[in-house]
């Protein structure tokens, strides 16, 4: 009997083992960050900073509560005392976030004066949830041609 147990506990581990390969390969060809902590729970803790106006706040809520969240595991929920969060505000003019994937406290997502499009909001968001920008993809290589010829390395 002890022998059957031992067997089903390593084919448990084998099988465990094998799901979170794939789940890593689904991440690299993605091109998610493979070492990058995810959220607790898919759940991604937000505000406001006082500096942002209205229209930026309106902004904001659309992309995570009416784009992102319906087509995606991610929930976003107003909380400006959760452990891990971030934290929106305008001390620049473009759309920036400070670091990709979750990290520990609070990272700010700069939406300054230019961030007036949904895409660049979503472009920030999506590097907070560990998802790199496509130029620094590892494979751009494959997909991209550079003419230098047409490259003025003086502006």
């Amino acid at each position: 009997m002890r022998q059957i147990l031992r067997y089903s506990t390593v084919s448990k581990l084998l099988l465990l083992f094998l799901i979170a390969s794939v789940s890593a390969d689904e991440r690299l060809k993605r091109q998610a960050g493979t070492t990058i902590r995810k959220w607790a729970l898919n759940t991604v803790y937000y505000y406001f900073d006082p500096s942002l106006t209205t229209a930026q706040q309106t902004l904001a809520d659309r992309v995570m509560k009416s784009i992102i969240q319906p087509s995606t595991c991610i929930s976003f929920v107003v909380n400006a005392t959760a452990r891990n969060r971030i934290v929106s505000d305008s001390s620049v003019a473009w759309c920036v976030s400070s670091d990709v994937g979750c990290k520990s406290k609070e990272q700010t997502i700069t939406m300054g004066s230019k961030c007036i499009y949904d895409g660049a909001f979503a472009k920030a968001i999506f590097h907070v949830l560990g998802f790199y920008t496509m130029e620094r993809r590892s494979d751009r290589d494959n997909f991209v041609d550079i003419n230098l010829g047409s490259v003025n390395v003086f502006q």
